[in-house]
């Protein structure tokens, strides 16, 4: 007989390339951080920053203000942004595949997939945080110290590439740092934060 732990609903997800420097979990993933959450790809130009009133290329009717932005690769200044977009003060409606725009700017970025609505979840902290290593093993810590490659002082526990770890306190998933286990070695991880 299979059995499973209920963690709560899946609404948040991140994308972390550490590198050789100690990277925690995006405040807005494991808080929520608006009424919507996007995916998003091909960042112009023109920086989407909080605050920021962001129009529909297409439906030119809808708008929104970014609470948060969580950039996972690329650069706005390089055109190449991708992550997840949070808003809320929703005006009309999106499509899930369009341009949005901000004051001054055209085509700013591209939704990606649908837009998920966060307004029925009022918790606002992750219950718990399903984590996944990619390509190469990367060390991690739980108390906010910076973790190190093996080369340094080794500092952390390691996390094997195809490895997951489930954090199920809040404060460790508020707290936690991951770095590549051996310098420049490359180590993707991923993030799920459940509430």
């Amino acid at each position: 007989m299979l059995t499973m732990d209920y963690y709560g609903v899946p609404l948040t997800d991140e994308k972390i390339i550490p590198g050789n420097t100690a990277t925690g979990i995006s405040a807005c993933t494991y808080k929520i951080s608006g009424d919507y959450a996007v995916r998003f790809s091909s960042g112009g130009t023109t920086a989407t920053a909080v605050g920021t009133l962001i129009t529909g290329a297409t439906t030119t009717t809808a708008s929104a203000v970014v609470t948060a932005v969580v950039l996972e690769t690329g650069t706005f200044g390089a055109g190449t942004a991708a992550g997840v977009l949070y808003y809320n003060s929703l005006v009309g409606t999106f499509t899930s595949t369009e341009n949005w725009i901000v004051p001054g700017g055209s085509d700013d970025g591209t939704f990606v997939g649908p837009h998920i609505s966060l307004k029925d979840y009022p918790v606002l902290n992750a219950k718990a945080a399903l984590i996944s290593c990619k390509n190469y093993t990367a060390h991690f810590t739980v108390n906010g110290s910076a973790p190190t490659a093996a080369a340094g002082t080794n500092i952390g526990l390691p996390i094997t590439a195809n490895g997951t770890v489930m954090l199920r306190d809040p404060n460790a998933i508020r707290n936690v740092k991951f770095i590549d286990a051996v310098s420049g070695s490359a180590s993707v991880i991923y993030v799920t934060c459940f509430f």
